[in-house]
């Protein structure tokens, strides 16, 4: 991405320098790379200055300017992409430790209701006897456990790389890297990240499952939003954006349920006496 006028891809200030004396950012001469985006996280990682913030509101306001802002080098305004999804992971493990009893408790409630027949009542009194305790607490802990895993590296890897791949290949005529793909994906799963960590100890009263679908809603209404001014605009692509965001969404829950039944099985095997 060279700049033919030496000027700042920030500010537009002519440049004197490797540095813009104007708005501080460093000279950029080539187009985003994934190591680039890494390498810029330890020196921002901490800086949460009014970058924070702004990134925060432009990303309500307009959010697929802000990823297209970033890939083309404005970026001295935001805070890196990776720094908000980590902000926002950190956020939701807050949200969730201030909620574990709530949670822990709805979900407990929803396990308990298999105990309506009487085949499913000697199921569970089986169980009982297993885990030498309630079947519905154990599997409730598990479950809280799992999710915690979800945000520390799961939505990293299990959903904002499965939309980035996704979205790279499903537009495949719009002249972007991978790189600057996941840029977009970053922002947007960050943000929904941000968002529904606040929103987390409100619905996790009204039932685990309104907090699911609250949260889900919000995840698609983003990127819907978010794909305006990104990518083109047709009923044709953002279909293909939500698509994307379905087999994200469906290999984020995939992991979820792989890494509980493991889990389980992991605890039940623990808690068998040694022969």
């Amino acid at each position: 991405m060279n700049s033919p006028d030496c000027s700042c891809l920030n500010c537009q200030t002519e440049l004197n320098g490797p540095y813009c004396h104007c708005c501080g950012q460093k000279e950029i001469r080539r187009r985003l790379s994934l190591g680039e985006i890494f390498r810029e996280l330890p020196g921002k990682i901490f800086s949460l200055d009014r970058g924070l913030w702004l990134t925060f509101l432009c990303l309500f306001r307009r959010p697929g300017l802000v990823c297209l802002d970033y890939i083309r080098g404005k970026r001295q305004r935001y805070i890196n992409p990776v720094s908000y999804f980590l902000i926002g992971a950190s956020l939701q493990l807050a949200s969730l430790w201030f909620s574990a009893p709530i949670i822990r408790e709805s979900v407990s409630e929803a396990i308990n209701q298999g105990r309506q027949t009487p085949a499913q009542a000697a199921m569970f009194e089986r169980m009982d006897k297993m885990v030498g305790g309630d079947t519905a607490t154990a599997m409730a802990e598990i479950y809280l456990s799992v999710i915690v895993q979800a945000y520390t590296y799961l939505a990293l890897f299990a959903f904002v790389v499965p939309l980035g791949l996704a979205l790279w290949l499903l537009h495949p005529r719009v002249n972007y890297h991978l790189a600057e793909v996941l840029v977009f994906a970053l922002y947007v799963v960050g943000h929904c990240l941000v968002v529904t960590a606040i929103s987390t100890p409100i619905f996790s009263r009204i039932g685990e499952l309104a907090q699911i679908i609250t949260a889900q809603g919000f995840y698609i209404g983003m990127v819907c939003w978010a794909h305006q001014g990104f990518f083109p605009n047709g009923i044709g692509r953002r279909f293909l954006t939500l698509l994307a965001m379905g087999f994200a969404m469906a290999c984020f829950f995939a992991s979820i349920a792989l890494l509980f039944v493991l889990s389980w099985a992991v605890y039940l095997v623990s808690i068998q006496p040694a022969p």
